[in-house]
C-alpha cells in the first residue's frame, strides 16, 4: 500500500501560490459576499473591511451583509461547489486560496457565519486554523448571540497577513515604496475598479476602515472607478446572445480615453491599462486583449483605446470561464472565442493615436473651409486615379470656385515621402480630368529638406503637362490647434 496521503498544512500552503497580486486574493472574499447577498434577495448588499497595521502583520476583515454559510464543511473543501450560489463562485477553491495567499503559508484566520436559521436559534457559528489534513475533520463551534455580526445574517472572514505579502499590493509600475496607507489606496482602486458597474449602481456598498500603529482611523467609502472618455464613446445596443451555453445578456461601450493622472493602475493612457476590460456580472475578469482578440500585437499609439464589454448572466455555463485567479479568460474555450468572434464584428478596431489625431485636425480645417463662401464642395477621403481603378484616397477635397484644392494632412511634422505621397494624389486627379490647382501638404512643421523638396517638384509639370502648385502649411497657419 502506498502511502500517498497529504499534509494538510502542506496542501493550505500550497493553495494561494497562483495569486499575483493580494487584492486578487481579497477580491475573492468579496465575490463570496456578492453571491450570498444575492442568495438573501437583496437590492443592495454591503461588505465592510477592516484593515489594521500591526507592524510586521496586518489583521483584515471581510465582513458583509449576505445569507451566510450554510455549510461550512462544504466551503473549506477544495474545489466543492455544492454551496456555490451564483457565477461569482465559478471554482469552488476560491476561499480556501485567498485564506493561503493572504495569510502567506502561515496559517491564522478564522470564519463566522450566520444564516437565517442560525439567526432563528439566536447563535453564529465559527471554524478557525488550522487547515485540516484530507482524511481529518474541522471542527465547527457555535455561540449563542450574533457575535459582530452586525445584520441578522452575514459572514466574517478575519485573517492576519505578513506585511512583506501585504506589501506586495504595490504595482511593479511604482519604483518607490509604500507606507501602510498608501499600500491599502492600492486596494482601494483595485476594488473601486474591480466591482465598479456595481459600486456605480448602488447594488454594493463598499468600504474600507484604514486603522493605522499610532491608533488613527480612517473610512474610505469606495465610489466605482470609472474611465474619464475622450468625446462621445460608442454605446452599442444591448444584446443578447448565445456564446455556446445559454443566453447571456451584452453590454459595449468604446472609444477614448483621457489619460488618468491620479490613478496608480487603470485607465493610465498605457499598453498595460489599455484596450478591453471584459466583465461576467459588473465584476472585472480581464483587460488588455488586444492582440487576443484581433490577432495582432498591442501597439503604443493606441493606448487610448478602450471597450468595456459587460456579460450578464445568472448562468455560469453560459459564461465564459475564467482562469482560477478570475484575471483570465480560459482562452482556447469555445464560449471565448465566440464573444471575441462578437467584438471583432461590432467593435471598430482602434485607430493609432496619430490616425486619430490626423482625422479630428482634418475634420476641424473642413468645417473651416466648409465655412469659406466661395466653397462649393468638400471631400474627405476621396478617391484618386479612378480613370485605372485604382483606390487613393486624398484626406482633404476642397472645390471653390476658382478651382480644386487637396490636402495631405500630418498631424506632427511632415517628411520628403509625405510630398511624394501628395504628388501622387497630384497626377490622379490630373488623369482623371479634375486636375488641383493647389496641392497643400499640412501639418505642425516643415523640415528644411521638405521645404527645398517643394522647390524642385513645383518646376516640374504632371503627366498631363501642367506645372505642380504645391504649397506648404502649417495647423497654425490654419489657426487650429491640435
Amino acid at each position: 500500500m502506498l502511502d500517498n496521503a497529504t499534509d494538510g498544512s502542506a496542501l493550505f500552503r500550497a493553495l494561494g501560490g497562483h495569486y499575483t497580486s493580494p487584492a486578487q486574493a481579497v477580491c475573492e472574499f468579496i465575490d463570496d459576499s456578492l453571491s450570498s447577498i444575492a442568495a438573501n434577495g437583496d437590492e443592495v448588499g454591503e461588505v465592510f473591511l477592516r484593515v489594521t497595521d500591526r507592524g510586521e502583520l496586518v489583521e483584515l476583515s471581510v465582513t458583509d451583509s449576505g445569507s451566510g454559510i450554510a455549510d461550512l464543511g462544504a466551503a473549506l473543501t477544495i474545489s466543492d461547489r455544492s454551496v456555490a450560489q451564483t457565477p461569482y463562485n465559478e471554482h469552488g477553491c476560491g476561499l480556501k486560496s485567498a485564506l493561503s495567499h493572504l495569510c502567506g503559508g502561515a496559517e491564522d484566520w478564522s470564519i463566522e457565519t450566520r444564516t437565517a436559521d442560525d439567526a432563528a436559534a439566536d447563535r453564529y457559528r465559527c471554524v478557525s486554523a488550522p487547515y485540516a489534513a484530507v482524511n481529518a475533520h474541522m471542527t465547527e463551534r457555535i455561540y449563542a448571540g450574533s457575535g459582530d455580526i452586525p445584520w441578522v445574517t452575514g459572514t466574517i472572514v478575519r485573517l492576519r497577513c505578513p506585511m512583506p505579502r501585504f506589501a506586495q499590493l504595490k504595482p511593479a509600475s511604482r519604483r518607490t515604496p509604500a507606507d501602510f496607507c498608501q499600500l491599502v489606496d492600492y486596494l482601494a482602486e483595485e476594488l473601486r475598479y474591480t466591482y465598479a458597474p456595481l459600486l456605480a449602481s448602488g447594488q454594493l456598498i463598499l468600504s474600507i476602515l484604514r486603522c493605522e500603529q499610532n491608533g488613527h482611523e480612517q473610512l474610505l467609502s469606495l465610489d466605482a472607478l470609472e474611465p474619464e472618455w475622450d468625446g462621445d464613446a460608442v454605446e452599442l445596443p444591448e444584446t443578447k446572445l448565445d456564446l455556446g451555453g445559454g443566453p447571456v445578456t451584452v453590454r459595449c461601450r468604446y472609444g477614448l480615453i483621457i489619460k488618468s493622472k491620479s490613478n496608480a493602475v487603470y485607465y493610465k493612457g498605457n499598453m498595460a491599462s489599455s484596450g478591453f476590460e471584459i466583465r461576467l456580472n459588473g465584476r472585472a475578469v480581464a483587460h488588455g486583449l488586444l492582440g487576443a482578440v484581433y490577432g495582432k500585437a498591442t501597439h503604443p499609439s493606441g493606448n487610448r483605446f478602450l471597450a468595456r464589454v459587460d456579460l450578464l448572466s445568472g448562468d455560469g455555463a453560459a459564461l465564459p470561464p475564467t482562469e482560477t485567479t478570475k484575471n483570465a479568460f480560459v482562452e482556447g474555450d469555445a464560449r471565448t472565442q465566440a464573444l471575441f468572434r462578437w467584438i471583432r464584428a461590432n467593435v471598430r478596431q482602434p485607430e493609432t493615436s496619430r490616425e486619430s489625431l490626423e482625422s479630428r485636425l482634418v475634420g476641424k480645417l473642413a468645417e473651416k473651409k466648409a465655412a469659406e463662401s466661395d466653397t462649393l464642395r468638400i471631400g474627405r477621403e476621396e478617391g484618386t486615379y479612378r480613370t485605372i481603378g485604382l483606390q487613393g484616397k486624398i484626406d482633404l477635397l476642397v472645390s471653390k470656385t476658382g478651382g480644386m484644392v487637396i490636402y495631405e494632412a500630418k498631424a506632427k511634422n511632415t517628411k520628403a515621402e509625405d510630398l511624394y505621397q501628395l504628388q501622387l494624389y497630384a497626377d490622379g486627379c490630373a488623369m482623371d480630368g479634375m486636375p488641383a490647382k493647389e496641392s497643400v501638404l499640412i501639418g505642425a512643421r516643415h523640415p528644411q529638406e521638405v521645404c527645398s523638396l517643394v522647390e524642385q517638384l513645383n518646376s516640374q509639370c504632371d503627366p498631363t503637362g501642367e506645372p505642380y502648385h504645391f504649397i506648404l502649411k502649417t495647423w497654425a497657419e490654419e489657426g487650429i490647434s491640435a
